[in-house]
This record gives structure tokens, sequence and C-alpha cells, in this order.
């Protein structure tokens, strides 16, 4: 549709969606709407791929570390299933006396 009707090809419209810039404009949504700071952390947790990135989300308000997740952004064909996923990787507990839950999304 987007090169019948537009006349556009899907990498035309790549630079438009380079992933830094998708990355600030969906963490500056999430911080209007839910009023919390999505920080880049690198270091801060082991990865398994240098593409894998590692944010920490904060309560605006207080400043209080409230969760954590992994980005692993790109596709690797020789490792990686195919499509797209989210789930948790450490999950918030009172009986292990962990406070701040740690997520994995995963795109393709």
């Amino acid at each position: 549709l987007k090169e019948s009707k537009f006349e556009l090809k899907e990498e035309e419209l790549r630079p438009y969606f380079e992933l830094n810039s998708v990355l600030d404009g969906m963490f500056g949504l999430l911080e209007r709407l839910l009023n919390i700071e999505v920080r880049r952390a690198d270091g801060k947790a082991e990865v398994w791929n240098d593409d894998v990135m590692f944010f920490d989300v904060h309560d605006k308000e207080s400043g209080d570390h409230i969760a954590s997740f992994y980005l692993d952004p790109y596709s690797r064909p020789a490792d990686k299933r195919p499509g797209a996923w989210m789930d948790v990787c450490i999950g918030k507990s009172d009986a292990c006396q962990r406070e701040v839950p740690v997520a994995y999304l995963t795109c393709n």
C-alpha cells in the first residue's frame, strides 16, 4: 500500500525511524503520560550481546527506581528466534526482598 498509493519504499522511511530517535520519542511519551523517566544504564547489568541495552525506570516525582528492562532490538537469525516478545526476567518478590522487577523486551 505504501508503494502503490504513496510511492514510498521501506528504505526511504528508515532514516525517520532511527532507533535512538524512536526510543527518545517513546520514552518522552511515557514520561508525559505516566510520569516516569527511562534512563539508559549501560554497564549496570551484564548483557548477552553488544546490541542489547539495559534501562532503569524511575518515578519522576519521588525519583525512586521502580523497574528495569533489557532491550534487544535487532534480529540475529543464527541464534535468536523470530518475532517480538516481552517477559519477566526477575519478578518483584517480598520473599526474596526484591523490590525492582526486571523485564526483557525483545524485537527483530
